[in-house]
């Protein structure tokens, strides 16, 4: 088991859906946890402005990855959730409802 015991991924987009799932692939098993403001799973900016916008695309295909690839790798994905300050020394970030979450 990696000393790591949680991760805190601040943003949604790709790079976040990407990193979480390398993590996983390379073995980490401890807390793993993505934090973003958009109301929407993490998705792919050219094939929504491109082929989804256009029509010719289903909603899912600009997704990175469904709604069940999160919950099977036991990311906890917190979509609409803001970070308003991160305080790496209390190892905490502060969101914009008032909470905190242990990094």
């Amino acid at each position: 088991m990696s000393a790591i015991e949680r991760i805190v991924i601040v943003g949604a987009g790709l790079a976040a859906a990407r990193a979480a799932e390398a993590l996983r692939k390379d073995g980490y098993e401890g807390w793993l946890t993505i934090l973003g403001d958009e109301p929407e799973l993490p998705y792919l900016r050219p094939p929504l402005s491109k082929e989804y916008l256009r029509g010719e695309s289903d909603r899912e295909k600009v997704y990175v990855h469904p709604a069940t690839f999160y919950t099977e790798q036991r990311i906890d994905l917190r979509p609409s959730t803001t970070v308003t300050a991160i305080e790496p020394a209390a190892r905490e970030v502060a969101l914009d409802d008032g909470g905190a979450r242990a990094l």
